[in-house]
């Protein structure tokens, strides 16, 4: 709590540019290149555990399954919720549209590639056109978001009211998966949350003391101790329907369990980033690949879900952890990062070569002399 009121205050207190660098008071996350070196760690973080989450997902029905599942629910109480929070930090008002319309090019892109490789979901027609193929509901999500945010930055606290859309949204069967509509609501908060605090509760973890990550840590294994004796359905925490759709009846029950996976969410959240190495270091430049890994990791996970029925000695947990490690390596490679950045910056290019003639055109009209009446 101390925490997080030191983060209130130095938010009102000053600007949050003024708390990255211009005070002097966070001699290990200056930026570097114009990233901080933390933040990229961070996003490194999330997206390794989202990785570690697919493998184990691929073995939930194993012979490890309890052991197995109790992994996978501690990391999706936290690791969706912290990874939107991350990308609030980064995502700027000023830029929405062309933030949206970039992402939306790379979810159009893997939404046809992987209809393609799925049959199943290929013949869900017209669900798939409506609905994002698996992990890229996450590019949709952060589509709205985006475009969001300078609407949200208008009301007066933007925070309770979305917290407050997120829990009524469970009320309505239509909000689902279809648009990625249920997860975009119920996650928006965190967005908010991100771009408002973020930067200012990077500098206030910076100076943790030893005692909180010790602390941290505590908590994550007393949070894994509880999930192991009291499991749950994994489904209710993806957010991803209706409290009905999840079995949550009625629906103050399902009120109830949103409001305290969102509070699980930023307490376990807040345990991870105290965990997050604050320095630099060979792998943190992968966290700006984030993009790369999101869409192409999920190829090699099906590969791997064919493998583990016939070599079980790749379900063993320290065995998957190596594995997504390998797996976040190798998709966050520079070469698959520079192609799916140039489906990024597709709409971009685009934009360029449509209008620069044009617009190169009014400039040299407007600069040409007049002839005087």
């Amino acid at each position: 709590m101390a925490l997080l009121r030191g983060v209130c205050r130095a938010h009102g207190r000053t600007r949050v540019r003024k708390l990255m660098g211009d005070t002097g008071e966070t001699h290990r996350m200056n930026e570097t290149h114009g990233r901080v070196p933390y933040l990229d760690n961070a996003k490194l973080a999330m997206m390794y555990s989202v990785v570690f989450g697919h493998l184990l997902e691929a073995t939930l029905k194993g012979s490890q399954a309890h052991l197995h599942l109790t992994w996978y629910l501690l990391l999706y109480v936290f690791n969706v919720p912290v990874w939107v929070f991350l990308a609030g930090v980064t995502s700027k008002a000023e830029t929405a549209i062309a933030g949206a319309s970039r992402l939306l090019s790379v979810l159009m892109v893997f939404q046809l590639l992987y209809l393609v490789l799925s049959p199943g979901f290929r013949r869900e027609t017209p669900y798939w056109i409506v609905t994002p193929w698996w992990i890229l509901w996450f590019l949709l999500s952060l589509s709205f978001w985006k475009l969001l945010l300078p609407l949200a930055l208008r009301i007066r606290w933007p925070i309770a009211v979305s917290v407050a859309i997120a829990l009524g949204a469970g009320w309505f069967g239509i909000i689902g998966r279809p648009l990625s509509l249920s997860r975009t609501l119920v996650w928006f908060p965190m967005f908010l949350a991100g771009h408002l605090y973020g930067k200012a509760l990077m500098v206030r973890i910076e100076k943790a003391a030893l005692w909180m990550r010790g602390a941290a840590l505590a908590c994550l294994a007393a949070s894994g101790l509880v999930l192991w004796l009291h499991p749950i359905d994994a489904q209710i925490l993806y957010e991803a329907g209706s409290y009905s759709s999840m079995g949550l009846h009625p629906i103050w029950v399902g009120v109830a369990f949103r409001a305290g996976h969102m509070a699980a969410a930023c307490m376990l959240g807040l345990c991870v980033l105290c965990l997050i190495p604050k320095s630099g270091n060979k792998l943190t430049h992968y966290g700006t690949r984030t993009l790369a890994i999101l869409t192409l990791h999920p190829l090699v996970v099906r590969v791997y879900a064919h493998a583990v029925g016939s070599w079980s000695v790749l379900g063993w947990v320290p065995v998957m952890i190596v594995l997504a490690a390998g797996v976040t390596w190798l998709t966050g490679a520079k070469p698959l990062y520079r192609l799916v950045n140039a489906i990024y910056m597709l709409p971009q290019w685009l934009m360029d070569r449509r209008w620069s003639r044009p617009l190169a055109l009014i400039e040299t009209a407007s600069n040409a002399p007049h002839s005087g009446a």
